[in-house]
C-alpha cells in the first residue's frame, strides 16, 4: 500500500514538446509475512522518500503523446518488528503513452 503527494511543475513548453518535473513524497508499507509455522510472527516494513519525476513529452500529429521519464530520490525504512532504520535509493525509469 502507499500514499503521495505529487506537484507538477514546468521546465520548457514549446508546440509539441515539454520538460516537466514533479516532485513528491511517498510513504509505503508492505506487510512482509514471516514463516508462521517456524518462525511464528510478521514481518511488515515501511518506507518514506522524497523523489522527483522528470518527463518529456512529445506530442505526434496525430495527437499520440509519449511521455519517457525518470525517478530518482531516496528515503528511509524501517521493520516494523526487529526496528532499525536502513536507506532506501530510488532510481526508475518510466515511460507512458496517451492519446
Amino acid at each position: 500500500m502507499f500514499a503521495g503527494v505529487r506537484f507538477d511543475g514546468l521546465l520548457h513548453q514549446g508546440d509539441r514538446d515539454g520538460l516537466f518535473v514533479r516532485p513528491g513524497v511517498d510513504v509505503c508499507y508492505s506487510p512482509v509475512r514471516g514463516n508462521d509455522f517456524i518462525v511464528g510472527r510478521h514481518e511488515g516494513f515501511g518506507v518514506v522518500a522524497a523523489d522527483v519525476d522528470i518527463i518529456w513529452r512529445h506530442r505526434w500529429k496525430n495527437g499520440l503523446c509519449g511521455q519517457p521519464g525518470v525517478k530518482l530520490g531516496c528515503g528511509v525504512g524501517t521493520r516494523f518488528t526487529s526496528g532499525g532504520a536502513f536507506p532506501v535509493p530510488i532510481l526508475g525509469f518510466t515511460m507512458g503513452l496517451a492519446y
